[in-house]
């Protein structure tokens, strides 16, 4: 009911009331003519002063224009976070099953590839490709980096896979990363500490390019992936800067931590490359 229409009927209820008319006959009048009046809308009109109920309208009014303004502000937030996700959605092609995976150990295996120079930041390293590498399995825990490293692997990932890819062999276990360290608690676990080790890693991240930057972003967690590229080492061209991945999966502590040039992602039936 609009604001024109809540003065006529203000109007006809004062009428009344000067004229004698108690509340039950007015109420039953005014209803004759506006269906569409509320029981609360007409008892504010009963008891209202002319300028209290001018105050009520203005109000409501107010009111009722916050609320379209509230929405208007949630549809452009909803839309602009929309058109960031569009613009940061990595792009793929559909999965055809060429690639051999296995989730039950990572596939690590000699390489022919050559060391190759990249730039990040005005900053020059040499990449030294060690083995070529499929890790297939779950991401338990995702941790971003700002240090000098993240300027290469500005992710880990805490991976795993074999009999730990199941909830069921998890139950009880917490996972959790802290400066570029993958930790894990047991306390309320059936597993021992030795078969969460030999079936999981942390993994620094090195993405190939652009787009496999974002589809690590948006790989979910507790979710089967597959990532696919090399382990490799790092040297820093313009400073002492250094660093190797560890080449077996049951190593831990210091150096135990896989580092791994991804140029391929594989989530459900899409290949992100």
């Amino acid at each position: 009911m609009n604001k024109k229409k809540k003065e006529k009927i203000y109007d006809l209820v004062q009428w009344c009331k000067n004229n004698g008319y108690s509340k039950e006959e007015t109420y039953e009048r005014i209803k004759n003519n506006y269906s569409d009046l509320k029981d609360n809308d007409f008892l504010v009109m009963w008891t209202s002063t002319s300028e209290y109920y001018k105050r009520i309208i203005k109000n409501d009014s107010i009111g009722k224009l916050k609320i379209v303004i509230l929405i208007a502000l949630i549809s452009a937030v909803i839309l602009f976070s929309g058109v960031i996700y569009f613009i940061n959605r990595p792009e793929y092609i559909k999965y055809d099953n060429g690639i051999v995976v296995s989730f039950d150990i990572p596939i690590q295996k000699n390489t022919q590839a050559k060391p190759f120079i990249v730039e990040k930041e005005g900053k020059k390293f040499e990449i030294t490709p060690l083995k070529d590498y499929v890790l297939s399995g779950i991401v338990l825990s995702k941790k971003g980096y700002s240090d000098y490293g993240s300027k290469l692997a500005p992710y880990d990932f805490a991976f795993a896979w074999g009999e730990l890819i199941y909830p069921e062999n998890r139950n009880g276990v917490d996972f959790w990363q802290s400066n570029r360290w993958y930790y894990f608690r047991t306390e309320s676990s059936k597993q021992d500490v030795k078969f969460i080790d030999d079936r999981s890693a942390n993994v620094h991240l090195v993405p190939k390019n652009e787009n496999i930057l974002k589809a690590i972003k948006s790989t979910p967690k507790f979710k089967e992936v597959t990532y696919i590229g090399k382990l490799i080492s790092i040297k820093g061209i313009d400073d002492n800067f250094s660093w190797s991945s560890s080449l077996t999966r049951t190593d831990t502590g210091d150096g135990a931590c896989e580092l791994m040039y991804v140029e391929k992602i594989i989530i459900d039936d899409k290949l992100y490359e």
